[in-house]
């Protein structure tokens, strides 16, 4: 497209496209008479290898189940160790119990870790594994469950649900007396007014197993 001139200054000659215009020439590819050396290099392992599972935030119903779905999906693939990494101030009770019962019936043992914090419901779930209780330098950890269940209905629909709370509660305390060999009335108080510990007063009460470093 061309525009019109002023009379006094006369339209400059177009100049010629470059080769090729709008796209540059081709150049042709060498050949490659010998073999294309590859350097080896060692790749990191698969993710899925590590099988670890990550518990963070509140250990409610929505959590419990994506931890159980996995835990039974690694599972199902191998009977080597899981890892099940704790960071929680856990939830209520109820819902930590289908966790323990996933873990009591996995082939594969399941070692858990507290990075962080782990306190009631959490607690509860760092103290009951299978295959190891460990926890980092740092970490706070406490039985008591602040979580408080809430209870409404009619008398006889209140007293349903009390019996079925002291029932999860008989249940989580005898899953504690196995895993810390303490007894389950010291272990109740500790549920009702446990202080925060670390990894030393933790592992006295039987939540982590001893360590050395």
């Amino acid at each position: 497209m061309t525009f019109p001139s002023w009379p006094e200054h006369p339209e400059p000659p177009l100049r010629p496209d470059p080769p090729g215009y709008p796209y540059p020439p081709l150049r042709p590819i060498p050949k490659r008479d010998g073999p294309l050396m590859v350097p080896l290099v060692d790749l990191p392992p698969d993710l899925t290898d590590q099988r670890r599972v990550l518990v963070s935030g509140p250990l409610d119903e929505e959590a419990t189940t994506r931890v159980c779905a996995e835990l039974m999906e690694l599972d199902a693939r191998s009977a080597k160790d899981v890892e099940l990494v704790v960071n929680s101030d856990g939830g209520r009770l109820s819902d930590v119990l289908r966790l323990l019962d996933v873990i009591g019936l996995m082939r594969a043992p399941v070692r858990t870790t507290c990075v962080g914090r782990a306190t009631g419901a959490a607690a509860v779930l760092l103290a009951c594994g299978t295959g190891g209780r460990r926890a980092s330098r740092h970490a706070l950890m406490s039985l008591r469950c602040a979580e408080r269940e809430e209870l409404q209905g009619s008398p006889a629909a209140l007293r349903s649900q009390l019996d079925e709370l002291e029932l999860v509660r008989r249940h989580v305390l005898e899953a504690l007396a196995k895993a810390t060999d303490r007894p389950a009335a010291e272990l109740e108080e500790h549920l009702d007014h446990g202080s925060i510990l670390d990894r030393q007063q933790a592992a006295a009460l039987g939540i982590i197993d001893p360590f050395d470093d």
